[in-house]
């Protein structure tokens, strides 16, 4: 009779052992773990974060989570983040000092092969979301002066009163690298303005055009228009998910889930994403939520 009771007594505690491990199989054989996913204090890049984590936490991965997080590239190099998303132009030309080069696919394959090989970091397949300058006019007045690209600008740059931010001036990517494709833009006026009151400038009359970026929330009233670039006037900055090699080994899914969701995401998305968060004033992860619920996971 005691060894009977011995014996349920020791699969009773194993029974609970088992099920307080906390994890789940993959379906493949594998036991599924925490990952640390993080982004810095940026809109577009917690967005994005969030989806990974919660594409993540639906596989059966628990997250932790380190949002608004200083220096994230460093510490998703360093091994304290394990996924985190960042530009590819940024990795090239600011991380790894390089002077911006054009070629999109180029510039990608680079910035792989060097974190793969130095910091044992996968850049993984990225999203065509483009957080680039813009040139930025209402419609309107666009329109009306019938200016649609960068070259029409230049050509009727004497009447047009530009907001600037200190662009004009950046090398490689500022009045340089324009008059370099265009020709000389002799503006009417160079006003200085922050990024914060471009479009309310715009919107006041205050100045004709403004120095912008791409994926701007405000961009998504239709009374704004960026100007077609008519080529490739900057290396493009697609944001991607850069991953640690280590995660993608142990848990053999992680690298489908992550480009799963990144194949939905494209820089028109994230404008009207970010509109909900930058001007409704909407919790990010909220918005990032209802997006994943609604877009990506059904």
């Amino acid at each position: 009779m005691k060894r009977t009771i011995a014996l349920l007594m020791a699969l009773v505690m194993s029974l609970a052992l088992f099920a307080g491990c906390g994890n789940t199989d993959s379906g493949d054989g594998e036991t599924k773990g925490t990952i640390v996913v993080g982004a810095p204090s940026n809109t577009e890049k917690q967005l994005v974060s969030y989806l990974y984590g919660y594409a993540l936490e639906d596989a059966g991965y628990e997250i932790d989570w380190q949002m608004g997080a200083d220096m994230v590239f460093d510490a998703l190099l360093s091994g304290d983040i394990d996924l985190t998303p960042d530009y590819v132009g940024t990795a090239y030309t600011r991380y790894m000092i390089n002077d911006p080069i054009y070629d999109a696919k180029e510039m990608e394959d680079r910035v792989r092969e060097y974190y793969a090989e130095n910091n044992d970091v996968a850049l993984l397949e990225p999203s065509t979301i483009d957080s680039n300058y813009a040139i930025v006019m209402l419609k309107d007045k666009a329109d009306e002066m019938g200016i649609k690209n960068f070259q029409d600008l230049q050509e009727k740059s004497a009447d047009i009163v530009f907001g600037d931010w200190g662009f004009l001036a950046m090398p490689t990517t500022g009045r340089s690298r324009i008059e370099e494709l265009f020709g000389p833009f002799n503006f009417k006026e160079v006003v200085d303005i922050s990024s914060a009151t471009g479009y309310d400038l715009l919107e006041s009359g205050d100045v004709d055009a403004i120095i912008a970026t791409t994926t701007d929330a405000r961009l998504s009233d239709p009374q704004f228009l960026a100007l077609d670039q008519g080529m490739e006037v900057w290396c493009r900055y697609y944001l991607a998910p850069f991953v640690r090699q280590e995660i993608l080994d142990k848990y053999s899914d992680v690298e489908k889930i992550i480009n799963d969701v990144t194949a939905v995401l494209d820089t028109e998305t994230v404008i009207g994403l970010k509109a909900k968060c930058d001007i409704d004033m909407e919790e990010v992860d909220a918005v990032a939520r209802d997006f994943y619920d609604t877009t990506i996971k059904k």
